[in-house]
This record gives C-alpha cells, sequence and structure tokens, in this order.
C-alpha cells in the first residue's frame, strides 16, 4: 500500500471516528439517550449536552485549523512558480482563507459565549456549512484534494444535523 493511500485511509478513518459523538448528539436528540441509560447508573458530573457542544466547537475550530494550514502550504509555493499572474492570485486566497478561518474560530467562540444552547447549535450548524462552502471553493479552484471534499461532505453533514437537531428540539 503506497503511503499516500495509508494516509488517506486513516484519514477517512479518524474522521468518521470523530463523527461517533455527533452520532450519539442525533440519537440523544430523539430522546434515545443510550449512553446515559447503559453505562452510568449515577448523576454524571457534567452534563452531556455541554460536552457534546464543547466537541462541536473543538471540531469546527480543528476544520478552521485545517484551512489555516491549506493557507500556509499555499504560501510556502510563492516565488517557486513562474506565473506571476498565478502567484498574485494564489496569494490573495491565501489571505482570504487566513482570515475566515480565524473568523469562523471567533465565531465558534461567540456562539458558545453568548448565545443560549438553541442558538449555539444553530451557529455551530452555520459555522460547519460556512466552512464546507469554503472547501466547495477551493475544490473548484482545483486547490484542495478531491477525496477530502468528499470526507468533509459527509462529516460536515452529520455534524450539521447533529448541530440543527440540538438547536430545534
Amino acid at each position: 500500500m503506497s503511503r499516500q493511500l495509508e494516509s488517506k485511509n486513516i484519514a477517512k478513518t479518524l474522521t468518521y471516528l470523530g463523527t461517533l459523538p455527533f452520532w450519539y448528539g442525533i440519537l440523544a436528540a430523539l430522546n434515545f439517550d443510550f449512553l446515559n441509560l447503559a453505562l452510568f447508573s449515577h448523576q454524571l458530573p457534567f452534563d452531556l449536552s455541554q460536552a457534546l457542544m464543547v466537541y462541536t466547537l473543538v471540531i469546527l475550530s480543528f476544520i478552521a485549523g485545517i484551512h489555516w494550514g491549506f493557507a500556509i502550504g499555499l504560501q510556502n509555493d510563492f516565488g517557486r512558480a513562474d506565473n506571476t499572474e498565478s502567484e498574485s492570485s494564489d496569494r490573495l486566497l491565501s489571505n482570504r482563507l487566513l482570515i475566515s478561518s480565524n473568523v469562523i474560530a471567533l465565531w465558534t467562540w461567540s456562539v458558545f459565549v453568548f448565545f443560549e444552547d438553541y442558538q449555539a447549535w444553530l451557529g455551530l450548524a452555520i459555522g460547519f456549512a460556512v466552512m464546507l462552502l469554503i472547501d466547495k471553493f477551493w475544490i473548484k479552484l482545483d486547490k484542495s484534494i478531491p477525496w477530502f471534499w468528499t470526507l468533509r461532505w459527509h462529516a460536515s453533514f452529520i455534524a450539521i444535523i447533529c448541530a440543527l437537531m440540538n438547536g430545534l428540539l
């Protein structure tokens, strides 16, 4: 197995494993709180809904970090291309990605701190949707890996459904 295929498979496996808390959140929103019923006979020292929201914040911030990394990686190519028009365009795209990744990170923190739970869940769903749109934009420009877009689409869809269900139900 090639190293690239091995890395791709590891990324896919870890991403789908990372959606398990979101699946739990979907089931909990439907009042099927199996984790509380099956594993804990005593009161938990924390609220599972809050723990899921914090996990959602971490994942959204992680995706913002991925975008930051894409932007830095794009900057590493500056000065290597013969086409200065392409480099100028890439520099603009990189700067926009740096800014948008920070805006999303600050948005994520803000919805947690300043909004009621149902509003925060809706704000987090919006954050995932915006990040997905940014990824789609990068794929259209041929600046991202196609399999990564598919992976992000699947995982983000699960996270958005979880956030919407927890915010609306």
